[in-house]
């Protein structure tokens, strides 16, 4: 009888082991705390989905603000394995991908749609993805919006290029996005966004750049006085995960993990949409005064920005790479638009 018993609760031992190890905790993290941002709802979205579609095999874990390092730190961890998945802006990929900063170029994409159309459907994306795959190990699910990119500052409106003049600028740690400010005469100080908020306070930095929704959730607009819609550069957001990790999944739950984060995307793009008039609204209630940049003003920062950038990117990723994208993307508009 003992023996019966002993056998039982082995038995039992086993199968619990045996559900444990089946069971998958899918651990993200974003430097954004938690809160009604785009990504922060699209993170939302996907762990919904992958555990009531898994049946509670797949679980997610979220990290908020930064609690695991700043983007570089977040895509080094998801290279090691540490991390499962990390969603942050192309510019510090290209530390671990050169190629990608050709994202960077001010006014590449002329509209939300457009820059939607080629990302979901372009062969340049695909192939570049692949190529960073077998490079680093790093592989692409999808691209999201992080939006379109305003500057801010605290010293004086921006209305044209020369108003850039001489404002210590926060970027991201990119030299894509440093290049960019130096073209206009600005000095560029690249930086974590989790440091942002300190260094405008305490006046390290006159002014950075991001989306609406940046500098309205997340503490921008109660430290800068000036926003301008410059709409200068497109922020791409590309969710990534380890790909040994991903190629050691079943089949049934690579589908559920990779649908979650079409859910993700969509829940995000939708959102950052919807919210972009509430943002502009809520920025200009914290005190700070927006100025809507008109065409003709735009086309004066594309002309002082866009050929230098061109030129950087092109010394460090190579002209073909450049031009191919240039390429690519009015193929997409021809796609999308018909001319």
């Amino acid at each position: 009888m003992g023996t019966i018993r002993t056998l039982f609760a082995a038995g039992i031992l086993v199968l619990a082991a045996a559900s444990a190890s089946a069971q998958t905790t899918l651990r993200y993290a974003t430097t954004l705390p938690d809160g009604p941002a785009g990504e922060v709802v699209g993170a939302k979205a996907m762990k919904d989905f992958v555990e009531f579609r898994s049946g509670g095999k797949m679980k997610m874990e979220i990290f908020y603000g930064g609690a695991l390092g700043g983007d570089r730190e977040l895509i080094e961890q998801v290279q090691n394995g540490q991390l499962h998945m990390s969603w942050t802006a192309e510019a510090p990929i290209a530390n671990f991908y050169a190629p990608v900063q050709v994202f960077g170029v001010p006014y590449l994409f002329s509209s939300q749609a457009s820059a939607w159309n080629f990302f979901q459907t372009s062969p340049f994306v695909k192939t570049m993805a692949e190529e960073m795959r077998q490079k680093t190990g790093l592989r692409l699910l999808g691209v999201a919006e992080s939006g379109f990119r305003h500057i801010t500052n605290n010293t004086r409106e921006v209305k044209s290029p020369a108003d850039m003049k001489g404002l210590k600028m926060r970027t991201m740690e990119s030299p894509v996005f440093m290049r960019f400010m130096q073209s206009m005469g600005a000095a560029a100080t690249p930086m974590a966004f989790t440091e942002v908020i300190m260094a405008l306070r305490q006046g390290v930095v006159d002014g950075q750049e991001n989306p609406a929704n940046v500098i309205n959730s997340f503490g921008v607009a109660e430290v800068q006085k000036f926003m301008s819609l410059s709409e200068h550069i497109y922020g791409s957001a590309w969710v990534l995960t380890n790909d040994a990790f991903y190629q050691k999944l079943s089949p049934a739950d690579r589908q559920i993990f990779t649908d979650g984060v079409q859910v993700a995307i969509l829940a995000n793009n939708i959102t950052k949409v919807q919210a972009f008039r509430t943002d502009i609204e809520a920025i200009q209630k914290k005190g700070a005064k927006v100025y809507i940049n008109t065409l003709e003003e735009k086309e004066q920062f594309k002309a002082a920005t866009q050929k230098p950038v061109l030129e950087f990117i092109a010394s460090r990723v190579g002209q073909k790479t450049v031009d191919d994208l240039l390429a690519a993307i009015a193929a997409s508009n021809k796609q999308l638009y018909g001319n």
